[in-house]
């Protein structure tokens, strides 16, 4: 007897941090119907990866991974199922109506009270409350990501559908410090040396970095639920 579940097409996944695609394959169901790339927080790297999934046969495409909010009524680990992404221009590209509904419906069975709306892309992370506050009256966008953007074009490009599920690591109101992201290094993985260096000069970021420890913690613990929902898009 054949084994259907080889059958299942594809569906492309693209993360940022090597920590989303971590957490993808170790909770997804099926985690070989869901081949992953990392951006490593570089937009360009995210088209490019995108595409590939496309031509090595991906029929469908997910941007999954956290993200910056915008809106001031999120809070760390909540989950957003993006209807739509904004890009610079603002023009806005629809995410696929069934895959949202599909995925909205199992957050919910799942007790993860999903925030429908759309995710603003951007190729720059939005670090202080000021430059969040301005996205948000500019957009009306729930929050932000640098992979989302990519997917969409990517997908739509090439006439497939595609979807968003991003958990919230930085609430509007928090500022992210500057060593948070000098400690992002190419490949979506952590530069401790980065890091160090960026604390040595200026240490008054340690509060700041024990605050984003804390709304990562809840991002991770509900990143892993989101991933296990996923199965969901393989049928």
């Amino acid at each position: 007897m054949r084994d259907v579940t080889a059958l299942r097409p594809a569906i492309g996944v693209v993360t940022g941090l090597g920590f989303e695609a971590s957490c993808l394959r170790r909770n997804v169901p099926s985690p070989e119907h869901f081949p992953v790339a990392l951006s490593g927080g570089d937009s360009s790297r995210a088209l490019a990866e995108s595409t590939r999934l496309i031509a090595e046969g991906a029929a469908g495409l997910l941007s999954f991974g956290t993200a910056g909010a915008l809106s001031p009524a999120l809070v760390a680990g909540d989950v957003i199922v993006a209807t739509a992404v904004i890009g610079d221009s603002g023009g806005a590209i629809a995410a696929e109506q069934p895959w949202c509904d599909m995925l909205a419906a199992a957050a919910s069975a799942h007790r993860l009270a999903p925030h429908l709306g759309s995710i603003r892309a951007v190729d720059r992370p939005a670090t202080t409350p000021k430059e969040k506050s301005a996205l948000y009256r500019a957009t009306g966008a729930l929050a932000i990501d640098m992979e989302s953007g990519a997917v969409a074009r990517a997908a739509r490009n090439a006439g497939l559908p595609f979807a968003v599920v991003r958990v919230i690591i930085d609430p509007a109101m928090h500022e992210v410090p500057p060593a948070a992201l000098a400690a992002m290094a190419p490949g979506g993985r952590i530069d401790y040396a980065g890091l160090a260096g960026a604390l040595w000069r200026e240490p008054r970021q340690i509060a700041g970095l024990l605050t984003l420890a804390r709304d990562a913690a809840a991002a991770r613990r509900s990143l892993g639920r989101a991933a296990a929902l996923l199965g969901v898009l393989a049928g």
